[in-house]
């Protein structure tokens, strides 16, 4: 009885504690499109704007700082604009402005990337995280946005993963971008490096390598400007042609 009456008794610490894991079970790095709408079939967050905030947002209180932190941009059609612009949201906290302009590499086809860390030389042309869209071949390039470290905890962090959280119980560094398209059919986003801890014990460093989960597309369906104007006019000569036919 005495036995039975100490478990019942151990169960509220061990739920405690539980929950004390769970609620900073969130990836290191997230990436975020403000107006964006998420698929749960595909696993993909989709936004048709061709004007949008995004957001990379890394948990630095779990593991530090996150180093060298790159945005990869994958582009599919036959061209068109793209530009980040650095900026913050009132959305949550966000104090600090992000770099003016990142360093980016580019790279054509045909792709070729290293697997392995750190990735050196010209074999690797900078590693790419493993996910599908980098073995599609109708992508016309990609290219790796250097973000720098994140080592702020200035602002809150959540669970970004599937929809805005509803609770924020950890906090990092977030960096927003303005994000403009036009042209391409289609932009993808992954973001993606690396933590370093010393080992207890041994004095030796481990790196972990982390990327955002879950696929981030852009995909433009929105008329371009001269599209817009083409129709705009076509209206006009319709309200023309309506008014002459009055007349007549």
């Amino acid at each position: 009885m005495l036995d039975n009456l100490r478990a019942l008794l151990l169960v509220p610490a061990f739920l405690a504690l539980l929950g004390a894991g769970v609620a900073h079970a969130y990836p290191v790095l997230q990436i975020y499109m403000d107006g964006a709408t998420y698929d749960p079939e595909t696993e993909s967050w989709v936004i048709t704007k061709p004007v949008f905030d995004l957001w990379l947002i890394g948990d630095v209180s779990k593991f530090g700082t996150i180093y060298e932190v790159k945005l990869a941009v994958a582009f599919f059609g036959d061209g068109g604009t793209f530009t980040l612009t650095p900026k913050t949201t009132g959305l949550v906290t966000d104090p600090s402005v992000p770099d003016a302009d990142p360093s980016t590499t580019t790279v054509d086809p045909p792709y070729v990337w290293s697997t392995g860390y750190p990735c050196t030389g010209d074999k690797c042309n900078d590693p790419l995280p493993n996910h599908g869209v980098y073995n599609d071949m109708s992508m016309d390039h990609w290219t790796n946005y250097y973000l720098g470290d994140f080592s702020l905890t200035d602002s809150p962090v959540g669970d970004f993963m599937t929809d805005f959280p509803a609770d924020f119980d950890s906090s990092g560094q977030i960096n927003v971008y303005e994000v403009s398209v036009t042209g391409w059919d289609r932009v993808h986003f992954d973001a993606f490096d690396h933590t370093v801890m010393t080992v207890e014990g041994s004095g030796k460093e481990k790196v972990n390598h982390w990327k955002a989960p879950f696929s981030h597309d852009a995909t433009h369906v929105v008329p371009e400007p001269a599209t817009l104007a083409l129709f705009g006019s076509g209206l006009l000569g319709l309200a023309c042609l309506r008014k002459a036919i009055r007349k007549a």
